[in-house]
């Protein structure tokens, strides 16, 4: 009857080592923890900025958050951690068709400054890529609005006026982009 937290990588071992009579909403809480939750217990979490923006068929951006994250009490003790751990989370909610995610269709979030990437330090761009929401790694009642949630690190957001994300597909080729929505920075 309580809530049990896995980090994203053991999810879906948790998953699968649950009695299968035990019926959980799976949410992630944030970048780095997801929450299984009796279904009882599983109330909606709601973006504190609407969009409600229908950007592919029956898939709907319903809204965003960004929250300011404090560095790790553990940054006293590993550089690593104060560098990577202060920042912002960015939290996309989506509405998705009955049938899940688009099969092969990829969402790419990209801190911008004045409409330009922002370089990693690495020759590139700061960016994060995956598959679908939150990894797959969600579960729920029909109509549940699936938490996304990013950790975008200091050094990326120092600068960042928008948050560009991009819904793409791989072709023979290269990449196809299927919509754009780029999000203003909130306090």
């Amino acid at each position: 009857g309580q809530w049990v937290y896995s980090t994203w990588e053991a999810a879906p071992t948790l998953r699968a080592e649950l009695p299968p009579d035990l019926v959980t909403m799976q949410q992630a809480s944030d970048p780095y923890w997801i929450t299984f939750a009796p279904m009882a217990h599983a109330a909606p979490m709601k973006p504190p900025v609407l969009l409600s923006r229908t950007v592919l068929t029956d898939v709907v951006l319903l809204g965003y958050g960004m929250t300011p994250v404090a560095p790790s009490p553990l940054a006293t003790y590993r550089p690593v951690v104060a560098t990577n751990s202060a920042g912002v989370t960015l939290t996309l909610f989506w509405q998705l068709p009955t049938d899940g995610w688009p099969a092969g269709v990829s969402i790419s979030m990209r801190p911008r400054l004045a409409g330009q990437a922002i370089p990693n330090g690495q020759g590139g761009s700061w960016q994060e890529d995956r598959q679908q929401p939150a990894l797959g790694l969600y579960s729920g009642p029909p109509g549940q609005p699936i938490v996304d949630p990013y950790h975008l690190p200091a050094r990326a957001t120092g600068a960042m006026d928008q948050v560009q994300i991009l819904l793409y597909r791989a072709t023979a080729t290269g990449f196809e982009n299927l919509a754009e929505v780029v999000l203003p920075v909130t306090p």
